[in-house]
């Protein structure tokens, strides 16, 4: 859970750097800044879009894991009560 929440919290702060830049380029532009605005939006993007599709990841894998356990607890819920029956 830790993971997933630092995940978030990681993507966020990454686009507000990415809204950070923008104002910076359209208060100082220059062809330079553009340039390398154009650079850290393409990196931060790329980066924002492996990052959501991992947290994606893992909380499906989270849920699968969830499912698995309460299979396992209904099963054993069952075991006990049978035998006890």
């Amino acid at each position: 859970m830790i993971r997933i929440e630092l995940g978030k919290h990681l993507a966020l702060g990454l686009e507000f750097l990415v809204g950070k830049d923008i104002v910076e380029s359209i208060v100082h532009p220059t062809w330079n800044d553009l340039g390398k605005l154009g650079a850290i939006i393409a990196l931060r993007t790329v980066v924002t879009v492996f990052l959501s599709r991992e947290l994606k990841e893992v909380e499906e894998e989270l849920k699968v894991e969830g499912q698995e356990l309460a299979l396992e607890e209904r099963r054993s819920k069952l075991a006990r009560a049978q035998k006890a029956a």
